[in-house]
């Protein structure tokens, strides 16, 4: 694992390195237990919010949910800039479905 970060009342986020192709990484939201009870919610937000396009959704043990997605980057530290980004669009867009919702 590269980088590990918490993400504000969703959970944390995880930056894995292929072995194989130093260019290819996996970013990781690995969500906490409230938000994994909530897969209909993460699903249907896979078709409106950005941050999600081009993610997997998949459960873990224990019913965790992990929302996946694959990055390339020339380096490390731009692989640790686009994960940051990453979850901070995918925390900005559920704040905002969260506020339509009210």
């Amino acid at each position: 694992m590269i980088d590990q970060q918490a993400v504000e009342g969703l959970g944390h986020g995880e930056l894995l390195q292929s072995s194989s192709c130093p260019s290819d990484f996996q970013a990781t939201l690995v969500l906490n237990s409230y938000e994994s009870n909530c897969l209909r919610n993460w699903l249907s937000q896979r078709w409106r919010a950005k941050s999600l396009e081009q993610t997997c959704v998949y459960e873990a043990e224990h019913s965790t949910l992990l929302i996946s997605m694959a990055m390339s980057a020339i380096n490390l530290l731009a692989a640790r800039e686009k994960f940051e980004a990453w979850l901070q669009a995918v925390l900005l867009d559920q704040l905002s479905a969260a506020q339509s919702r009210d």
